[in-house]
């Protein structure tokens, strides 16, 4: 078995990269300067993050949470507030796992935290795939982070990485979590990913043997964050392929909510907040409530011309843009110029 972070070691310049790639993050942008605030420079937070490192001495402020409302989907969600020292130690060991995260999660698990691996690019393929499969089914973990024992997670990681330097950092970060992993945490993102892509290498490699070739149970797999989505010609095979993950996660202590095969001419693959036809020259529109959203941003931005409304304006323009909807873009483009010269 190939392992990873053999001969790896923490430098200074290590813990240097890992804030300059945390404030290009969003997080990064909007509290960087909390670093000049609570430690007077940043050469000064970076040699207190180091010198802990080296010593073996990490601690971080308690983690806060919060409820947020999501207004995609109505849910209450427990979002974690961590501390700067402690969002940057994540990037730092996001950087260094980064060898076995490249590996081992698959092509297909997009999310909205990875760059270049959002939505977009998962519905984009499913687009493409819909019209060859006559089915599909949707997969969804329940209570993903808050299944997600991180005593598993760290035995997981620990299978694959070598180095006694990344695995206390690691430890450092995890043993403070409460015993699972939190919504809103760079480094708790990833690892879902890399502990989900069991079940996604598990599906891949699923296949039956048909007229003396192999054929694979589902012809086609997309996973964003904890939604999984299969698609394939035969019922019973996307059930087998469908109960196989649910057999991985269910070792890994997860659990998937109730699933139903459906047929892709009937009704669309709901996907990320977009609505994706195979019927209507695979037409994608938007989710009902996400498109209700979108259109009351722009008519009130064109009856009160605010700076927020602009950017809220400008932020929704992405998901017309990547959706297959020229029509409503077209009605929509001169008030999103309008709202870019302003936000």
């Amino acid at each position: 078995m190939k392992t990873y972070c053999k001969g790896l070691e923490f430098t200074r310049k290590s813990v240097v990269e890992a804030l300059h790639r945390w404030k290009k993050s969003d997080s990064g942008k909007e509290n960087g300067w909390r670093v000049a605030d609570e430690y007077g420079a940043e050469t000064a937070f970076v040699d207190r993050i180091w010198l802990e490192l080296s010593t073996e001495t990490l601690t971080f402020e308690p983690i806060r949470t919060y409820l947020k409302h999501d207004p995609n989907n109505g849910k209450l969600r427990e979002i974690s507030v961590e501390s700067i020292k402690r969002q940057v130690c994540n990037y730092l060991c996001v950087g260094a796992l980064e060898p076995l995260l490249a590996a081992k999660v698959g092509f297909w698990q997009v999310s909205s935290g990875v760059k270049g691996k959002g939505a977009a690019l998962g519905m984009r393929k499913l687009r493409r795939e819909v019209h060859r499969f006559a089915y599909h089914v949707h997969v969804d973990i329940r209570n993903c982070y808050g299944s997600m024992q991180t005593a598993v997670v760290e035995g997981l990681v620990a299978r694959y990485v070598k180095n006694s330097q990344v695995l206390y950092l690691l430890h450092s970060l995890l043993s403070t979590m409460n015993g699972v992993l939190i919504l809103g945490s760079y480094l708790s993102l990833r690892l879902a990913a890399f502990v989900i892509s069991f079940a996604y290498h598990a599906v891949e490699e699923a296949a039956k043997e048909r007229r003396g070739k192999r054929v694979r149970l589902a012809g086609c797999q997309v996973w964003y964050a904890d939604d999984g989505y299969f698609l394939g010609n035969s019922k019973r095979s996307l059930r087998k392929a469908a109960a196989i993950a649910a057999r991985v996660l269910g070792r890994l202590g997860l659990s998937l909510k109730p699933w139903k095969v459906r047929r892709n001419g009937a009704e669309p693959i709901d996907f990320a907040g977009y609505r994706i036809w195979c019927a209507r020259g695979r037409r994608v529109d938007l989710r009902k409530r996400l498109w209700k959203r979108l259109r009351r941003a722009f008519a009130r931005y064109r009856r009160r011309r605010t700076e927020r409304l602009a950017r809220r304006v400008c932020s929704y323009w992405g998901w017309l843009k990547t959706a297959v909807m020229e029509h409503q873009m077209n009605s929509k483009r001169c008030i999103f110029n309008a709202a870019r010269a302003v936000g």
